[in-house]
């Protein structure tokens, strides 16, 4: 069967996997590792001075496995439906033997239809480096050796009750079975948005806990004792980092400027968590705006504050996860300290926009678990969107975005979330004004300026100076990628919800709302690891080879080693049970197109796994053992560039 960038009439490929014809393909017998050491109680020692010969005692050299989840922090975990979870579990042998055939798996059950896992190896521990479905491997692990597991799990959008990750570990030798397995169980919490009315006389100061998939009312809380007209600002974060998202509040104006954060409980009631509570501008009752975002990778969102006027500087404080104990767990001090841009009012969101150090970009392409500051300009100014890197004391702007008519005077509200099938965030700006429009740009820091992806009206004209609405990402299937957006407008827009397409096409109003609303969102969490392209493929670099290697570029050939799995494990193809490298010219449509997109740039020694796509594999065309549209997992090791 032809490559998908090859004529039908291409006589190369009919082939179980991309590459070889089925008629080349040779198996060769399974490696075997041998066992390990047995026991030995006594040893016959001799004696240096007198030459006679006794039994004594000695210590016994055995194996012991022992079994972890590396990033259980909190003591309850908690996940949304649909959503993609990521375990980390490490194998270690803690023991003083080796064990060189050590049985390691991790089970989920069937909340978890699909599954891909890569492994690092450290203290001389070897074995399989990535695969998907099911993780059941054989390891192995000298003393002090350890191999940690990463599982990206796909949780099933209809998935009930806890889900229940158990990982275990058996080795011939092991003297200690207590160690040999753990769990680690979240629980479900259901997708939901935040709402709250907005800037006006007719504000109710009540949190509305809102369906997504429907627009109803699920439930309602109300923050503030005193009655408020002013409006609420709402976030939605992880802010104790246990997983269950919970909802800071800060009134918008005309009272204290507190910030407030409510869980759920078991019982589905909506609670202060008063520990939480900060008041990040004593004295002001100018009224807040907010924003949550982990810019610090230690697992909780942490917050960000401006005075609702712009009259004021924008700050950050962190925020430590619920298993620290801290008895006030929101940071007295900011973390940073941010002039915002020019104007009153603009808007500021947190997200992983790439990795940065020092204003500079490391890999702009790839997250790396803390978040950048997003501003937008407020009113009385030209529109203008910056980018900021908080990697140092002073924030250094990475990117700048001028959207909407350079003529527009009025503030830019921000939010992000995954459109396009790369792994860094879009940016959704609302303007408001006496015509209201929404703009999405690419969020991808670059040299380049960032795409405008869509721009539409979703409301119409306001025929009054409106306040700038809210436009939030929402992701039905748990790949992190948002599917629909949701709609409102500010104060003095028109009132009410409505679902769009990406591209702003409405799909219908939402529930039944009577005044215009503020709206948050959860943020969608994926696997930093995974770097994914504008098309849709996605790579994990396993092992990196010398930095002085050729790097693959298009007309280079390549040797490699590879295995190719479905995302149940079905392994359709591996050269190494042939024993032989594969060779082919990169860029020339001689493999599938992932593989020509995924190894341009790699090095001698680099090993990665590649997750491809059906269009940059064999698209709607089955392949033998490979059904129609078909997601492929490759693990390859390059072997040669020249």
């Amino acid at each position: 069967m032809p490559s998908p960038n090859l004529t039908s009439s291409s006589p190369r490929f009919g082939l179980l996997s991309p590459f070889r014809p089925r008629s080349a393909r040779r198996r060769g017998p399974r490696g075997t590792l041998s066992k390990g050491r047995g026991l030995s109680a006594w040893e016959t020692l001799g004696h240096s001075v007198t030459g006679l010969e006794h039994l004594e005692s000695r210590a016994l050299m055995a194996a012991d496995v022992a079994v972890a989840f590396a990033q259980q922090t909190a003591e309850v975990a908690f996940f949304t439906t649909p959503s993609q979870q990521v375990y980390k579990v490490d194998f270690t042998n803690v023991g003083d033997a080796s064990a060189s055939s050590v049985t390691a798996g991790l089970s989920f059950g069937g909340a978890v239809p699909t599954q891909t896992w890569t492994v690092a190896y450290s203290g001389g521990a070897s074995g399989t480096f990535s695969g998907s479905g099911p993780f059941s491997q054989s390891l192995s692990l000298p003393a002090g050796g350890k191999a940690t597991v990463t599982v990206t799990a796909r949780v099933a959008a209809d998935a009930t009750g806890p889900l229940v990750a158990t990982a275990t570990a058996s080795a011939v030798g092991d003297a200690n079975a207590a160690n040999n397995s753990a769990t680690s169980s979240r629980r479900l919490t259901g997708q939901f948005l935040a709402l709250s009315d907005a800037l006006g006389p007719n504000a109710t100061g009540v949190v509305r806990i809102v369906s997504p998939a429907t627009g109803a009312v699920v439930s309602s809380f109300t923050p503030y004792s005193t009655p408020i007209n002013g409006g609420l600002s709402v976030v939605v974060g992880n802010f104790d980092g246990t997983g269950r998202p919970m909802v800071a509040v800060a009134p918008r104006r005309g009272m204290d400027g507190t910030v407030r954060f409510f869980a759920q409980s078991d019982s589905g009631a909506w609670q202060e968590r008063v520990d939480y509570r900060t008041q990040p501008f004593a004295g002001s009752r100018d009224g807040l705006r907010i924003a949550a975002g982990d810019v610090d990778a230690n697992g909780t969102d942490d917050i960000a504050v401006a005075p609702a006027s712009g009259n004021g500087p924008l700050k950050i404080f962190l925020t430590q996860p619920r298993s620290s104990g801290a008895a006030d767990p929101v940071a007295n001090q900011p973390f940073r300290t941010v002039n915002g841009l020019r104007g009153s009012g603009g808007g500021f969101a947190l997200a992983d926009m790439g990795t940065f150090a020092n204003g500079v970009a490391v890999d702009a392409a790839k997250q790396d678990a803390k978040a950048e500051l997003i501003l937008g300009s407020g009113g009385g100014v030209g529109p203008r969107v910056q980018v900021h890197d908080l990697s140092t004391a002073a924030a250094k702007v990475i990117d700048t975005i001028a959207p909407f008519s350079p003529n527009s005077r009025d503030p830019i509200a921000v939010h992000t979330a995954r459109i396009t099938p790369d792994s860094i965030p879009e940016l959704i700006l609302d303007i408001g004004g006496t015509r209201p429009r929404t703009e999405i740009y690419n969020g991808l820091v670059g040299s380049a300026a960032n795409p405008k992806l869509s721009a539409f009206a979703a409301f119409g004209n306001s025929g009054r100076a409106a306040d700038p609405g809210t436009t939030v990402g929402i992701d039905t299937s748990g790949d992190g990628i948002a599917d629909s957006l949701l709609g409102s407008q500010g104060y003095r827009g028109a009132a009410g919800l409505k679902l769009l397409s990406t591209a702003g096409v409405s799909q219908g109003a939402r529930g039944s709302f009577t005044e215009p609303t503020g709206m948050a969102a959860a943020i969608a969490r994926t696997n930093p690891d995974i770097v994914r392209s504008g098309t849709g493929l996605e790579s994990i670099s396993l092992v990196s080879g010398p930095a002085s290697g050729t790097a693959a570029t298009s007309g280079k050939k390549l040797q490699v080693h590879y295995i190719g799995t479905l995302l149940d494990g079905t392994k359709f193809d591996s050269s190494r049970d042939r024993g032989t490298p594969f060779e082919f010219t990169l860029g020339q449509g001689q493999v599938i197109g992932g593989w020509d997109q995924g190894l341009l740039g790699r090095k001698p020694g680099d090993r990665l796994q590649l997750i491809i796509p059906p269009a940059l594999g064999y698209g709607s065309q089955p392949q033998n053992s490979i059904p129609a549209n078909s997601t492929l997992c490759f693990d390859i090791e390059v072997i040669s560039v020249t």
